[in-house]
């Protein structure tokens, strides 16, 4: 133990120890033996002693004290040092954070462009194939051009042919109509020469009768005339069987053109028959015919097509946020344009008060293994919560699209089959229309709200709503109203990629909200 502090205890020892003594008159033979043992040497000895304890005390107190002054002093420095350090360590916590906030972005930043080439390189491959594709299609497309081109010279020769054939048959059948007549006048001639040889043959055979009793004398002239009545029946026989082949001839003759006529017109028959029935099928193709919803349902799992859009933006400390959806849609046909229909709730973009703005925007279809890259994404004039996005005619062909086609009349049904988009299974259904009375370009489709807990499929804003012939009469905006598509017309679009932040920061962006929330609140 320290020497001096050893001291100082045993001073307030021995002055506690004074202070609590009593000094009290002892008795005679007490106060000789204090006396005795109490000398006045010992007592000043004691004194001075006890001094010298309280000097020391004091000059330990005032050397304590002055350390406690230079303690006191240097922890006020080492406190303004450590604040000091404190408040650079926070800029520098804070410069981090910055420099990790921009690294990140950074890092995002070059994710997308990374996956922006990627989706170039896949797209230029794409073109390429589709530039191959459409050389060796127009290769043979030239080829069977030419092909044709020779079997239409060859058909035309063949015509040709068959013309100058006809006309020389033709003519064949006006020079056996010419003979023919000739044979008739032979004919006619024979005929007035059988009569005439009848009717000498008759006076002959009178004046046997008359002159049989010169029959002897006459024999001979009655021999001669019988062999001349022979040879002119010979002559007659001979002219009625060339009568007969000419009549032959002459039918035979006849009955080719008959024929030839009866064929043409059998022909003509044929070929009006078979326009007709073409035109009978045509009708029947083009006329609608009503499905089932089932198989409404399977013709758009075939037709349907992914859509992945990705949105990014930067947050409030230097984090990069990002939203990812997928979205299936089909493509229908607006005149000469194909488009695929989205809502809004199928993408990142909101349209309500306070909705976020994204810095960035991309979009991917796919469909059996093909994909392309989208260029933008438009608002369409009739209502702002319908997207629409331009499908390439070409790009249909190579991903093996069949458009859907609008309803012309969307009230000649009294149903319609709502076709849920983002689910698999049977997510589909039947339910009644009704035209909205206030708001024309509006259906309403009513559903009670008993039928609402047991409906398996309930009406809900993006589902598709087809007619009973499977055309696309419109898409449902909300829980109960369906938006009627009759054309489609653009209001703003907003491009994907680097231009998206400018395009949400321009008028069109804040001019979709303000129609929205202009709209009366049963379409909202």
């Amino acid at each position: 133990m320290n020497r001096p502090l050893l001291i100082i205890i045993c001073d307030f020892l021995l002055i506690s120890l004074l202070s609590l003594a009593k000094f009290e008159p002892a008795s005679t033979n007490g106060n000789q033996t204090l006396s005795n043992s109490l000398s006045p040497q010992r007592t000043n000895d004691m004194v001075a002693v006890l001094k010298t304890a309280l000097a020391s005390e004091q000059q330990v107190r005032e050397t304590l004290s002055s350390q406690l002054d230079s303690a006191q002093e240097s922890l006020e420095n080492s406190e303004q040092a450590l604040v000091a350090k404190d408040s650079k360590i926070a800029l520098i916590e804070k410069d981090l954070e910055e420099v990790e906030g921009r690294a990140q972005q950074l890092q995002n930043e070059r994710v997308l462009l990374q996956q922006q080439y990627t989706d170039t390189q896949k797209s230029v491959s794409f073109l390429q194939d589709q530039f191959l594709e459409a050389s060796s299609e127009a290769k043979r497309l030239q080829n069977d051009l030419n092909r044709s081109e020779q079997s239409a010279v060859a058909a035309k020769t063949k015509l040709q042919m068959i013309e100058s054939e006809l006309n020389l048959r033709r003519s064949e059948v006006l020079a056996m109509q010419a003979k023919m007549e000739s044979l008739e006048a032979e004919r006619q001639d024979a005929e007035q020469q059988k009569f005439q040889l009848a009717l000498e043959l008759k006076q002959s055979q009178t004046t046997e009768i008359i002159v049989r009793e010169q029959f002897d004398a006459a024999k001979d002239e009655i021999r001669e005339a019988r062999q001349d009545v022979a040879y002119s029946r010979e002559q007659v026989s001979i002219a009625q069987s060339e009568t007969s082949l000419v009549r032959e001839e002459a039918s035979s003759a006849l009955l080719g053109k008959e024929r030839a006529d009866e064929r043409a017109g059998q022909l003509a028959e044929g070929i009006a028959e078979l326009v007709q029935r073409n035109e009978a099928m045509a009708e029947q193709l083009q006329a609608p015919r009503s499905m089932t919803p089932s198989a409404i349902y399977a013709r758009f799992l075939d037709q349907r097509l992914l859509t992945r859009f990705q949105a990014s933006r930067s947050g409030t400390f230097g984090n990069t946020i990002t939203q990812e959806k997928n979205s299936y849609s089909i493509v229908v046909s607006n005149g000469s344009e194909l488009v695929a229909l989205y809502h809004t709730d199928q993408t990142p973009i909101q349209l309500w008060s306070g909705s976020s703005e994204w810095e960035q925007m991309a979009g991917r279809v796919e469909r059996e293994q093909k994909a392309y890259s989208c260029p933008k994404i438009c608002f369409i004039d009739a209502d702002p919560r319908v997207l629409s996005m331009p499908v390439g005619a070409r790009q249909a062909q190579v991903l093996g699209l069949r458009p859907f086609e609008l309803a012309e009349d969307p009230l000649a049904h009294d149903q319609v089959i709502l076709v849920d988009p983002s689910l698999d299974g049977d997510a589909y259904g039947a339910f009644d229309i009704r035209l909205s009375a206030n708001y024309s370009n509006y259906l309403e489709v009513s559903l009670p709200a008993l039928e609402r807990l047991s409906q398996s499929l309930v009406p809900s804003p993006g589902h598709l709503v087809f007619n009973p012939v499977g055309e696309l009469v419109g898409i449902m905006v909300n829980d109960s109203h369906c938006l009627v598509i009759d054309g489609i017309t653009e209001s703003g679009d907003i491009p994907f990629g680097y231009q998206t932040a400018r395009s949400m920061t321009d008028d069109t962006f804040s001019r979709q909200a303000e129609r929205l929330a202009a709209l009366p609140r049963v379409l909202r």
